[in-house]
């Protein structure tokens, strides 16, 4: 149970986190996806979503329960997801070898507050919490063996 003074400081800190409130402010937050295409995830196209529903039918096997299907198929894009990024940090290496560093776009300047290895590693953190995730809650029901 929260405190008189915890509920306080949590209304407080909310207001001033409250996210951008400026017209401008609102515009350049919602492009933010734009920046990497990492996290408009493979759903849009169609190859993609075949592969996709093609592993997650490999790993559910011949199961019609649908906790099972759909922790595959979290299962399966999270792993497409995972592939994406191995090859964003092979592709930023082999940059980084040929013109000696990595220079990201003037017009994205928050980029450059955030080393791109550094962001790249916590979207192939996030994935793979995904597919443990969705792993687990599979082992929970028991039905995936």
């Amino acid at each position: 149970m929260a405190t008189a003074r915890q509920i306080a400081a949590n209304r407080h800190n909310a207001r001033r986190s409250s996210g951008p409130r400026s017209g401008e402010g609102k515009r350049r937050s919602s492009q933010n996806a734009y920046r990497h295409g990492l996290s408009a995830g493979v759903n849009g196209h169609v190859e993609s979503v075949k592969d996709i529903e093609a592993l997650a039918s490999q790993i559910a096997g011949n199961s019609t329960d649908v906790v099972v299907l759909e922790c595959a198929r979290t299962m399966a894009q999270a792993e497409f997801d995972l592939a994406r990024i191995r090859r964003l940090k092979v592709a930023l290496v082999s940059r980084v070898m040929a013109f000696g560093e990595f220079e990201p776009p003037a017009t994205f300047p928050s980029v450059r507050d955030q080393p791109i290895l550094q962001r790249v590693r916590s979207w192939g953190t996030n994935s793979a919490r995904t597919k443990q995730t969705a792993s687990d809650a599979n082992n929970r029901t028991g039905a995936l063996r």
